[in-house]
């Protein structure tokens, strides 16, 4: 990288890098200190939130493997490229605080995803020996395109509130240029099962996503029903393959970034979210009431989850399949807007553990799909008014780049 481009990138982050600080201060100096006042609650509540797992959500260490569900690859009719992700101001959503969080959130998404495909297994053992690379292929889609409508997500946050552009470049930088691939893929599997709680409750509570992440309604629904059909086969390949000492660690730094996630959420709500309150000044009590107590639970719950199945090792199994039908009648009023166009049957690993190498025309077909997906993802960019400086800037690009010069790669 140019140095152009290098300060380029360091004025990205200097907005993130203010706001971080304000963060921790207000956590450090308010936030730490309440917590360790009310430090037997917290653990009284930590503990009733491990109860409530293993007893009514069925935690546990099962013997036989999760029977699995089928994974089904989801585009719109008319692209991704087209769908609508404009915010408005005065609308961000029914709790200005939960949208603040899926603001950073989604900035943390587009270089999550991009870094999946660098986790996913190189072409030799994702290639099929019958050449039928269906699977494969389907999995590496739904998670470029979870992370193509976040970006087309995040951008229009900026465009649209003002939001610091810095955090991608931020993340990205952390995520993919600099950590190495075994706390990554903590990190991964520290997301992928914090998915779970959220899912639950919007499965099991009067409570829809829009109500938590906030508008555009349809990306939220749609994410989260293809998160609640794959997740566990990525936490169940990929955890095993993580030193305990790494998942550990994680655990513990991500709890705190995740708390420093929640009350940023709470500072940006009040900045990004005023036009809202002006209109909606009653939000102002009941986000703040809602931020501070069921989307607390929440968090505290996906800490629960993570402790309990990367940690401890146990895992839900009844409740992935709760969690999927819940989605899918919340996504019902969405289904309309797409198509699927990949399955994936549950019962089969895509990265196989096999002496025989599959036939160099099956691996050939893998990097050839491999490619036409980031074309394609390529020209969705272009599509939204990216240029070429823009793509070459964002996680996607440097993946690309780095399937082109090393096909073998992820």
């Amino acid at each position: 990288m140019s140095k152009g481009k290098d300060w380029q990138e360091i004025k990205l982050l200097i907005v993130p890098i203010i706001w971080l600080a304000a963060t921790i201060f207000v956590v450090v100096n308010f936030i730490l200190p309440v917590m360790k006042q009310y430090w037997m609650l917290l653990l009284g509540d930590f503990v009733a939130c491990i109860f409530i797992s293993i007893f009514l959500m069925k935690v546990w260490w099962y013997k036989e493997p999760f029977k699995g569900i089928d994974i089904n690859v989801r585009e719109p009719h008319v692209g991704f490229a087209k769908m609508p992700y404009k915010v408005d101001p005065a609308e961000v959503g029914t709790n200005p605080f939960g949208a603040a969080f899926a603001w950073h959130f989604s900035s943390f998404l587009v270089p999550i995803e991009a870094a999946i495909h660098l986790f996913m297994g190189n072409d030799m053992q994702r290639a099929s020996q019958d050449g039928n690379n269906e699977a494969c292929i389907g999995m590496m889609t739904q998670e470029m395109n979870h992370g193509i409508a976040q970006l087309f997500y995040s951008r229009e946050v900026e465009k649209c509130l003002g939001y610091p552009k810095g955090y991608r470049s931020l993340w990205k930088t952390i995520l993919i240029r600099y950590l190495s691939r075994k706390w990554a893929a903590a990190l991964l599997v520290w997301i992928e099962i914090a998915f779970m709680p959220f899912q639950l409750a919007v499965t099991f509570l009067p409570i829809k996503l829009e109500h938590l992440f906030g508008e555009p309604a349809w990306l939220w629904n749609w994410h989260f029903m293809e998160e609640s059909e794959h997740s566990w086969e990525y936490v169940h390949e990929t955890s095993p393959k993580i030193p305990f000492l790494y998942k550990a660690v994680t655990f513990f730094v991500v709890a705190f970034g995740i708390l420093c996630f929640w009350v940023q959420a709470i500072l940006q709500g009040l900045w990004y979210g005023s036009a809202t309150f002006h209109k909606h000044p009653s939000r102002l009590i009941t986000g703040l009431f809602m931020h501070v107590t069921f989307f607390a639970q929440c968090l505290l719950f996906a800490i629960t989850f993570t402790l309990l199945e990367s940690i401890l090792g146990m895992r839900p199994d009844e409740a992935y399949q709760w969690a999927r039908d819940g989605l899918s009648c919340e996504f019902a009023e969405y289904s309309h807007l797409f198509k699927i166009t990949h399955t994936q049957r549950p019962g089969g690993h895509l990265i196989k553990k096999t002496k025989t190498m599959p036939p160099r025309s099956s691996i050939l077909g893998v990097q050839v799909e491999r490619q036409r997906l980031y074309n394609k993802v390529r020209e969705m960019m272009k599509t939204r008014g990216m240029t070429e400086k823009e793509i070459k800037r964002t996680s996607f690009g440097h993946v690309a780049e780095a399937s082109k010069f090393n096909p073998l790669l992820c």
